[in-house]
């Protein structure tokens, strides 16, 4: 499975993930929620368990979707016959016996009385001609190659074409071989019989190459004549003519004019093209029995005249529009005489239609189609009430488990009982917010933008999550991943959040966890171990690697978590036991070390911002009795050991990079200084 072209290349329906993408598609996106976060959310909280039901709903509701397409097709096979009126009105005509007698009265009458107005004369704008240039030809002519040539034929040719270093040679041998009379040479007139080389430019340039090269050269015109640069400026001319006309209907009927935002675009886009496929064909004018043209640059070149028809097609789709408001509004400029004389006419016409025996069979099935749709609506009714009683006794329990984990979580807040509707093509939740002994609904005011925070609708979506995924049968079968759970969560739902992820691990098929804190990462791996001694947790972080990657590497949370006092105090340890030999970072860490001890020993005595030198001074010049009496006997021992120490920080030493220090003096030293923090 891999993550391509914005999207995974497989599902896998085992792996439920807890993010902000869980969130803004299951709760709220921006603190609004819509009809599709309900939808999700009630799918993800019934989970497996109503499948079976869901499938007997959706097939009824497919039911119905048939038998209303089915209604779809005979009223819009009927919807032409129409003429705009109602289907209802068009069903209810009656027959007329002398229709066409009154229809030929009725238009001489309309003919006297209708005038041409100035307005109806105005122009109306034209589509644009959509561009076309078949791609696949030019490359089908690109690719193709002389498979008559023998291989080696070829391989002498092209090795005699590569000691002459030139990319015309090709030509210039096809040129003489219409020279050669087959006996002498047509440059030094020395005899070419039985000149092997001579036979194979013959063969390699014979009619099939000729052929091909007429074939190159005819679609190197094609190319030159449909990327000319007049093809945009027609486009760009043809949608400003548009536009003039548009302006001067916009007086009389809403419109816009097109956007000229596209014509850097097409202009771009052609230029382009014309330079890739100028190049394709150049280079295979040189070489014309060799394959030219990568799957890479056809999809290139289909892309760029993709963007050239797309925008033609978006201008003509809008002039379509604009030409339907136009055409519509100059059909009601006729006066009221001649309008109720067309309608009559319309109306008589109309049922001769109605009554003809192509639209009498099309009303019949339309009838047959109707009442297919009334039982299909009968069956979906019966499933959804089947389905909702699964999904009223799934929620409640889901609303009871989500107030659990709410109070856990320490949430002032909780959801009042989840229901269901189906407003809209499928089955959808609709929940409120109880706050504080006031009802909020997920709409309104006060709403739930408003009166939740951002970590409330957090922690109200991380509910969501755990209550589904504890209660799903088949979490054993599942992997959970879990994002940043603990975002802007205080200490008692870090704490119960712990105790719910260790429940998930114990029981999932594998659980990932994703965190920025360490710290809330190493309490929650202890506590996993700690109920499942069996359970294998491996720490791994994201590490910056070459060429601005990413990788995942091993971490080791203990050391991650470690105070600076217990760093120091750990590479000096290590150091003297042999598990490690930077004698450097060993020097450096010993008088951070001192000082970590001695402020620890004497907390809020002594100034942080103070060198060891300093507090060694401080100590010294102490009043007594006092807290420092207890180490005044050993204050030579830590001027001997800061002095040491010193040499290796920039503040009492400003050669401190370069001072190399000895190993078994740092090692002396190192044992003197764990003396004195022994005691």
């Amino acid at each position: 499975m891999k993550f391509e072209n914005g999207t995974w290349t497989q599902a896998r329906p085992e792996i439920k993930i807890f993010d902000t993408s869980f969130i803004e598609q299951n709760v709220h996106s921006g603190g609004q929620i819509s009809p599709e976060h309900r939808k999700n959310l009630l799918d993800f909280a019934i989970g497996d368990r109503a499948v079976a039901s869901l499938k007997k709903e959706q097939a009824a509701v497919e039911d119905q979707r048939t038998a209303t397409a089915a209604i779809n097709v005979f009223s819009q096979q009927i919807s032409p016959y129409t003429r705009g009126h109602s289907l209802a009105a068009f069903r209810a005509l009656n027959p007329v016996s002398d229709a066409d007698n009154q229809i030929a009265s009725l238009v001489k009458r309309r003919t006297e009385a209708r005038r041409a107005g100035a307005i109806t004369a105005l122009n109306v704008p034209s589509p644009m001609p959509v561009p076309d240039l078949d791609i696949d030809h030019i490359f089908s002519c690109l690719r193709s190659t002389l498979e008559s040539i023998h291989d080696d034929v070829e391989e002498h040719i092209e090795k005699h074409l590569n000691t002459l270093d030139d990319t015309r040679a090709a030509s210039w041998l096809s040129q003489g071989q219409s020279l050669d009379n087959g006996n002498s040479c047509p440059y030094c007139g020395q005899t070419t019989n039985g000149v092997a080389l001579v036979q194979m430019y013959r063969r390699h340039f014979n009619e099939s190459y000729q052929s091909l090269k007429k074939k190159v050269a005819s679609t190197a015109a094609l190319i030159t004549e449909k990327t000319r640069e007049s093809i945009a400026k027609a486009i760009i001319d043809h949608r400003a003519h548009a536009n003039e006309q548009l302006q001067v209907w916009s007086e009389y009927v809403t419109i816009e004019k097109l956007s000229t935002d596209q014509d850097e675009l097409i202009i771009a886009s052609l230029a382009s093209l014309a330079a890739l496929l100028g190049s394709l064909i150049t280079q295979k004018s040189l070489t014309p029995a060799e394959s030219v043209g990568s799957p890479e640059e056809y999809q290139e070149a289909m892309s760029l005249w993709g963007e050239i028809q797309g925008t033609v097609e978006g201008y003509n789709a809008d002039l379509s529009d604009y030409r339907e408001i136009i055409i519509e509004y100059k059909s009601e400029l006729h006066n009221e005489d001649a309008e109720e004389l067309q309608r009559s006419i319309s109306l008589l016409e109309l049922a001769q239609i109605r009554h003809s025996p192509v639209v009498a069979s099309l009303i019949t099935k339309l009838a047959e189609a109707e009442k297919a749709l009334k039982e299909a609506e009968e069956r979906k009714k019966k499933a959804r009430s089947d389905l909702s009683a699964l999904m009223s006794t799934t929620l409640d329990q889901y609303h009871l488990e989500i107030n659990r984990h709410l109070g856990n979580l320490g949430a002032s807040f909780r959801i009042d009982a989840i229901k269901t509707n189906y407003t809209g093509s499928k089955p959808r939740t609709d929940y409120g917010i109880l706050l504080r002994g006031r009802s909020v609904r997920l709409n309104g005011n006060p709403s739930f933008a408003t009166a939740l925070s951002e970590g409330d609708r957090r922690t109200l979506a991380f509910a969501f999550f755990i209550a589904s995924t504890l209660s799903d049968p088949n979490l054993g079968k599942h992997i959970i991943v879990v994002d940043d759970p603990v975002s802007s969560l205080d200490r008692s739902r870090r704490n119960y959040t712990i105790n719910l992820l260790t429940e998930i691990a114990d029981e999932s098929a594998q659980l990932i966890l994703l965190a920025h804190d360490a710290n809330f990462l190493r309490e929650a791996g202890k506590a996993m171990v700690k109920q499942n001694q069996n359970l294998k947790v491996s720490t791994l972080q994201v590490t910056r690697v070459a060429n601005a990657y990413s990788a995942l590497g091993s971490i080791d949370l203990d050391r991650e978590c470690e105070t600076p006092y217990f760093t120091h105090y750990r590479v000096v340890d290590e150091y003297l036991e042999g598990k490690h030999a930077d004698v450097k970072q060993t020097a450096v860490a010993l008088r951070p070390l001192l000082e970590g001890y001695l402020h620890r020993k004497f907390p809020g005595k002594l100034p942080t911002d103070l060198t060891l030198g300093s507090v060694l001074t401080q100590m010294e010049s102490a009043p007594t009795p006092g807290p420092f009496d207890a180490l005044r006997k050993t204050l030579p021992e830590f001027r001997e050991l800061n002095t040491f120490a010193g040499k290796f920080h920039h503040d009492t030493n400003p050669g401190f990079i370069t001072d190399t220090p000895d190993a078994n003096e740092v090692a002396a030293f190192g044992h003197r200084v764990l003396a004195v923090i022994h005691g």
